[in-house]
């Protein structure tokens, strides 16, 4: 089997670790991971050193790069205010595909493949495909609810149509996957779902064309799969005394958000919310600090760029407000941190505040509870995180779009009594640990096996 993914093995990103990690773990399963560096596509080998990246035309590269950023991530993210659509980055998105496509098929014509999120997404359809090769894709941000800008259906199409191009497409969550399929449903006149199995399958099978186009025959299963994460190997980092990552120091008990600064993620409203707090509560002035490991993302991206200026701008003036000799109410750390450094940092946040307006999953929430001790600390979670599914019940509900909420659930969770933490990290942990990421690796990867005549045949007869 071979994994394509937009970023390799130890780039930033709860995704990216998490797949290098069963990249690393699970090396009998998988072949080759290939990804984008700089200078072109990466093929990783376990069995080989690494090879010189292939060369891709930075033109195209630049293009895609666009079209991910200004369009379908604002786009699946329920934000059209923030979408731009350019049809020239569109011909590039299509065209770094169909590169890739050719290049990662060229070396077996019989390989499965594992492909992540939307970067991708026409790869299946452009993949060799047979009764011996097939595919997944994992789908690892949100899938729009409405789509209200009728020019973006068309494009937004295409790239359900090249996921259904795959055996398998992957969701977090049961709403996306119904998100999905309703989309599919409303605009896919050639494809039909059935709803009670989870199916979607071409409208042309029995049509003729089977002998002509193998995907005329295919089904597709969708399948809900939220990402673990392995537990174990978070909980030894914490506990480890490593000297060879230094970790920052902080003086006084902290509150803790990890992520980047993207709209999505609803840092300008989380700093909203941390002057609110200090007018609300005066009492935690000088007893308590943000630290936000919070680094910029996608720059050259005006929308990003803007919001980066927004939420410095901000950060400055809650500092010009609030800091006093001796204490700064906020600290930013901008710089990447390893997962070394990370652990620890977890461990000792008397609060974690993950409030992103909408998030595909976020890692972040359960690296957070893995990392927890004999005292942990208080998880507040935002609905609009794809998490918010598994873990939403134990932990305090923030609202991403109300700073006098957020304020509010901040200084419950400073106040909660020792064995209400306990209790709720119990049943946390008990959750993240329930479904791991062996469980979430083996959900998706088993599905590739190739399935027996007599195995598929129950779901073609009566499914439709």
């Amino acid at each position: 089997m071979k994994i394509v993914s937009y970023r390799g093995p130890g780039s930033a990103g709860g995704l990216s670790a998490a797949v290098g990690q069963a990249w690393r773990e699970y090396v009998n399963t998988v072949d080759s991971w290939c990804h984008i560096q700089k200078d072109g596509l990466q093929i990783l080998s376990h069995s080989q050193q690494q090879q010189p990246a292939v060369p891709l035309p930075q033109g195209l590269i630049g293009g895609h790069y666009q079209y991910c950023n200004e369009f379908l991530w604002p786009l699946m993210h329920d934000l059209e205010e923030h979408a731009t659509y350019v049809p020239e980055h569109n011909r590039h998105y299509e065209q770094l595909n169909s590169i890739i496509g050719r290049t990662v098929s060229a070396s077996s014509a019989d390989s499965n493949y594992f492909i992540h999120d939307y970067h991708f997404a026409l790869l299946p359809r452009l993949l060799p495909q047979s009764k011996q090769a097939r595919s997944a894709i994992f789908w690892h941000i949100p899938w729009p609810e409405a789509v209200t800008n009728w020019s973006y259906i068309m494009p937004l199409a295409d790239i359900a149509r090249g996921m259904l191009g795959a055996n398998v497409i992957g969701f977090h969550t049961q709403e996306y996957a119904t998100r999905f399929m309703r989309f599919v449903e409303y605009n896919l006149p050639r494809f039909v779902c059935d709803w009670e199995r989870m199916l979607i399958k071409s409208s042309q099978y029995g049509s003729g064309q089977e002998s002509k186009d193998f995907r005329a025959q295919q089904i597709t299963e969708i399948v809900v799969a939220p990402l673990g994460i392995d537990f174990t190997y978070w909980s030894s980092l914490a506990n480890q005394n490593d000297n060879s990552a230094p970790v920052p120091l902080f003086d006084r008990p902290y509150i803790l958000s990890v992520d980047r600064v993207d709209y999505t993620k609803g840092v300008h409203k989380r700093l909203q919310a941390i002057d609110c707090f200090f007018e609300r509560f005066p009492q935690w002035q000088q007893k308590v600090i943000f630290v936000q490991a919070c680094g910029r993302t996608r720059p050259g991206i005006a929308a990003f760029d803007n919001y980066w200026h927004q939420c410095q701008q901000l950060g400055t003036r809650i500092e010009e407000k609030w800091s006093r000799p001796e204490w700064s109410p906020l600290v930013w750390l901008q710089s990447a941190l390893s997962t070394k450094q990370l652990a620890p940092i977890y461990r000792q946040a008397e609060v974690m505040l993950v409030n992103p307006i909408k998030d595909g999953l976020n890692l972040t929430a359960k690296e957070y509870i893995a990392c927890q001790g004999n005292k942990p600390g208080v998880l507040a979670l935002s609905p609009g995180a794809g998490v918010w599914q598994e873990l939403g019940h134990y932990c305090l509900p923030v609202h991403p779009e109300e700073p006098e909420q957020m304020a509010q659930a901040i200084n419950k969770a400073l106040s909660l009594g020792d064995s209400e933490k306990m209790l709720r990290m119990s049943l946390l942990s008990d959750k993240v640990q329930a479904n791991n990421l062996a469980d979430w690796w083996y959900s998706m990867t088993n599905k590739l096996a190739v399935k027996t005549e007599k195995e598929v045949a129950p779901l073609i007869k009566g499914a439709y």
